[in-house]
């Protein structure tokens, strides 16, 4: 086949990828067209069928937690606790729970109190007495003595909707600096922590919601909530790096008391006192053994400390 002077020949290959092209246009409904094959050194150009050219948006992320309005709805139902021990004196945190003065912190945070203060988001003080604790989950509840008629308890959430990646907020008395908020995500769930209790006699173990959101000491006993303000965990717990003769602050990884143990600890310990817990024993015939595997600096595990100020000398660290 002969050419007129001057005119380039198509190419076969253009051709093809043209009708390739058109073909899969088509098969797509036909909303869009490719124009501009012929002109040298102008590659395909996808317009939208009005006309319009389809240009790329870059993704982008935008919290949608309004996180100064949950700030300004829970920070009324969480209150800095002050005690006086044997030990010393310490600090923490906890939740109003209800209208009648009941307040839900931490077990290890009135360990060995002979004097207790409860200080409300405003300023108001009040004395306070132990009503019930129970070590194995480190949970316990104070009773403010005269509690005001206008005390804001905590909205609660029975934590079956939370999932991993949540956005969270932590609210306490971190350092003595009450009020305290931070911001992090749930990074996971069920993960099993072991501490030693307050008395030293047993570990506590839980199965807790791990969380980005800084926890320091001061910020034991405090509320773990979700973007809607909504309490999902008593926090309680930090992992540290340190050998143990310091308590250092956060890296990142603090636990919470999940909801389900909160629910089910906090009213026996209101009605009783106490609370009483279900176990499953093992018996085996078969003797152990014990596997020792040297330390190596590699494989060491964070330590794990109650987000108590350094002044609580009772706290122990375990690995």
């Amino acid at each position: 086949m002969t050419y007129p002077q001057g005119v380039r020949p198509r190419s076969r290959w253009l051709d093809i990828t043209a009708v390739g092209v058109l073909s899969a246009l088509m098969a797509s409904g036909g909303t869009y067209a490719v124009m501009n094959f012929d002109d040298p050194g102008v590659g395909p150009v996808v317009v939208e069928a009005d006309g319009s050219t389809n240009t790329a948006t870059p993704a982008s992320y935008t919290s949608s937690s309004d996180w100064d309005g949950v700030a300004a709805n829970v920070s009324p139902s969480v209150v800095s606790i002050d005690v006086a021990s044997e030990q010393g004196a310490g600090a923490g945190s906890g939740v109003i729970w209800n209208d009648e003065g009941h307040v839900v912190t931490n077990a290890h945070v009135i360990a060995g109190a002979t004097e207790v203060a409860i200080t409300l988001a405003d300023g108001r003080t009040y004395a306070a007495a132990v009503t019930g604790e129970d070590e194995s989950t480190d949970l316990a509840v104070l009773q403010i003595t005269d509690p005001p008629a206008d005390l804001r308890p905590i909205e609660t959430n029975d934590g079956t909707d939370i999932a991993v990646g949540a956005p969270v907020m932590a609210i306490g008395n971190p350092l003595g600096l009450s009020g305290t908020v931070t911001t992090g995500i749930v990074s996971a769930l069920d993960r099993p922590v072991s501490t030693q209790s307050a008395s030293a006699n047993s570990a506590t173990v839980t199965n807790a919601i791990q969380t980005s959101a800084a926890i320091n000491p001061g910020n034991s006993g405090g509320a773990l909530v979700n973007n809607d303000g909504e309490l999902i965990g008593i926090n309680s717990a930090i992992a540290s790096l340190s050998d143990g003769s310091s308590q250092s602050g956060s890296i990142g990884i603090g636990f919470a008391i999940p909801m389900r143990s909160v629910d089910s600890i906090v009213d026996q310990l209101i009605e009783t006192g106490t609370a009483e817990h279900a176990f499953l024993e093992s018996v085996s015939t078969t003797p152990a053994r014990r596997l020792t595997v040297p330390p190596s600096p590699a494989l060491a595990s964070p330590r794990l400390s109650p987000a108590l100020p350094r002044s609580r000398s009772a706290c122990r660290r375990v690995t």
